[in-house]
């Protein structure tokens, strides 16, 4: 048996395999356990922070339908009332309309009120009924979301569970792990204490047995050549026979001495070389296992960094649908407005005759491809009044509320030639240097107000509104206008709408009255709202898009970290194969320059051997031919052989201790 076989045995007896395969089974238990605990804290903060956010929900889903019921106890509290109050005003005014002409004409004028009281209410309720459609989808979306979180929270909590019934079992399975590893580690420390002193005993053993071996052969080498030369007289006749003898035998231990020599300085290179290639085994070792480590803590950093990332997507993704909800709100509150817009255009339509709208229509067209300065628009959209005030205005003013006002009469020029080659309708234009002031006197006195002192317009139509409204009185009733008409040559106008010209001629009655003035401040309120809606609706958007970048980049950046984490990993298998590689490298060159020491030993012993024999061979050139040895060669074989039955006692007993 070999020494190799011999220490794979001793290996064998100690446990060394069997606690070499129990480790790595621990390990391996233990790195799994720790990698499911790590994803198991993973998904319980997610599950946490995503119950927080429903919890949250939840609470804000109980205010609304707390205030949604007493919003709709108000609003029937108040229906309810109005009615009751309309009904009775309604009665009153019946009864008194059959009083007296006089009578039924302030009811019809508190019915007229009322009537614009009801569409305003009309208007309000409309208003809030698309609010309360809208609550109600919005109800709808949030009690989806609720069904579905709720679903999601089941889902969860069941994962939940079964994560904790795992990390319960994994928990167990790695306590009992860790008993078998404390109770491995411990037989692992005595035998690992217990073969070094094996080892330690195994190679002063081996080391007293081949300094024996080395002398027994030194010594029988001694012994053989004093028994050769105690035969030499038998075996040569003459001196000169046994010395060229013993010359040819110093050649032949010449030879293979040298042969001797170059063997030894190869197994000496190459003990060098080995010393070389364990040396860059280690540096391998060195840096590949520092690499592994600061691998290992860029993986630990890059899943910190996708957490992170996490995060942010989640707080974009959770962003990008709170700017949905507000898109939505703003896409129905537009699609309102432009009912509204609709509406007030057809009701302006309605007010004016047809070929005026046409042709209204088309100068804005143009006016606008064409960016024309110095157009300033219709007369109706430069000024503003009190809405009690709208009726007497508007039929003062007629349709020459539609009259265009422009800087000068070249800008008119421009803008009825279109109009004539379009072939587009007829317009009145007002050029601002060709109208005249008008300074007109008027009375001081509560029962009559200047029309255009009542107006709120810029002062650079100014000559515009002397056009239209200069010289025109409002007056309490019509017997005050005639009055006023007559004494100072004015035009006067009643509330109403009765008219007393300065000539002498009156107009009035009752008129159906749809204000223009009024539908026309609606159409541009909600061009207005539709424009500041766009804007808001188009910020919104780009926001929408912006949260859709940051969401794509950051989804990016966390594909890219998976890659990345995936690839770190790959080259820590790969790293922990090279470094598992070359320690076994390392073993099998540290067992190659075992055996070159051994074979290092074994040719310088020989070259001992050589030595002592050429030294002896030339001693014995030196002298005479004899029949028998001299008395000190006698007493120096005698002791040889002596000690050489010692060594050999010595060495068998060295040998089988070492076998032990």
């Amino acid at each position: 048996m070999t020494d190799e076989q011999r220490l794979e045995l001793l290996k064998d007896i100690a446990g060394t395999k069997t606690y070499d395969e129990r480790r790595k089974e621990s390990l391996k238990v233990m790195a799994e356990t720790d990698s499911r605990t790590e994803q198991i804290n993973e998904v319980i903060s997610q599950l946490e922070k995503r119950l927080g956010e429903l919890e949250g929900e939840k609470e804000e889903l109980e205010q609304f339908r707390s205030l949604d019921t007493e919003r709709r106890s108000l609003e029937y509290a108040i229906y309810d009332k109005e009615l009751v109050s309309a009904t009775e005003k309604l009665d009153a005014l019946e009864k008194s309309r059959e009083d007296s002409y006089e009578e039924a004409k302030g009811l019809h004028k508190t019915a007229a009120q009322l009537r614009r009281q009801m569409e305003s209410l009309g208007d309000e309720v409309k208003i809030l009924t698309e609010q309360i459609e809208q609550q109600k989808e919005k109800l709808e979306v949030l009690k989806s979301d609720q069904q579905k979180y709720a679903e999601e929270k089941a889902r969860c909590e069941m994962k939940v569970k079964a994560h904790k019934d795992k990390m319960e079992a994994d928990t167990s399975n790695r306590a009992s792990a860790s008993d078998n590893l404390q109770n491995v580690t411990a037989q692992i420390s005595k035998i690992t204490s217990d073969l070094a002193k094996v080892t330690s005993q195994y190679e002063k053993s081996s080391g007293e047995e081949a300094r024996l071996k080395h002398q027994l052969q030194l010594q029988k080498q001694r012994l053989h050549s004093l028994c050769a030369k105690k035969g030499r007289a038998q075996q040569f006749r003459s001196k000169a026979d046994r010395d060229k003898f013993l010359k040819r035998k110093l050649k032949e231990i010449k030879v293979e001495q040298e042969s001797n020599s170059k063997q030894t300085k190869q197994i000496q290179k190459e003990f060098k070389g080995l010393e070389k290639v364990l040396k860059n085994i280690d540096s391998k070792v060195e840096e590949k296992s520092g690499s592994l480590d600061k691998k290992k803590e860029d993986i630990k950093k890059i899943s910190k960094d996708i957490e992170g990332f996490n995060t942010k997507r989640n707080e974009a993704n959770h962003q990008r649908k709170k700017y949905w909800r507000v898109d939505n709100e703003k896409k129905k509150e537009q699609t309102a407005w432009r009912e509204k817009l609709e509406l007030s255009m057809t009701e302006m339509k309605r007010s004016m005759d047809r070929h005026l709208y046409s042709a209204l229509r088309a100068v804005r067209g143009f006016v606008k491809e064409e960016k024309i300065e110095g157009y300033y628009g219709p007369l109706i959209g430069l000024f503003k009044c009190d809405k009690k005030f709208r009726k007497c205005v508007e039929i003062t003013a007629s349709n020459r509320l539609f009259q265009i006002v422009v800087d000068n009469d070249k800008t008119a020029s421009r803008i009825i030639d279109y109009l004539a080659k379009k072939k587009a309708g007829r317009l009145t234009f007002m050029p601002l240097n060709r109208l005249n002031d008008k300074n007109v006197d008027y009375p001081v006195s509560s029962d009559a107000l200047p029309m255009i002192d009542q107006l709120e317009y810029d002062s650079k139509f100014q000559r515009a509104m002397q056009q239209v409204f200069g010289g025109t009185l409002i007056t309490r009733d019509l017997e005050t206008g005639t009055k006023f008409s007559r004494t100072h040559r004015l035009n006067t106008i009643t509330m109403d709408g009765d008219q007393v010209n300065k000539k002498g001629a009156l107009s009035g009655g009752f008129v159906e009255h749809t204000s223009r003035l009024t539908a026309f401040e609606n159409k541009m309120e909600a061009e207005g709202r539709l424009k500041k809606i766009k804007e808001e609706k188009d910020k919104i958007e780009a926001k929408i898009e912006t949260q859709n970048q940051i969401e794509a980049k950051i989804t990016g950046q966390i594909n890219k970290s998976y890659a990345e984490k995936r690839h770190l990993r790959n080259v820590c298998d790969q790293l922990q194969v090279d470094v598992k590689r070359l320690r076994k490298d390392s073993q099998l060159e540290k067992t190659k320059q075992k055996n070159l020491e051994r074979e290092l030993t074994r040719l310088q012993g020989e070259a001992s051997q050589f030595k002592a024999q050429m030294e002896s061979l030339q001693s014995e050139i030196r002298s005479d031919l004899v029949d028998d040895l001299n008395s000190q060669d006698q007493s120096e074989l005698d002791a040889l052989t002596s000690e050489t039955t010692e060594l050999e006692q010595k060495l068998i007993e060295i040998s089988n201790v070492r076998a032990e």
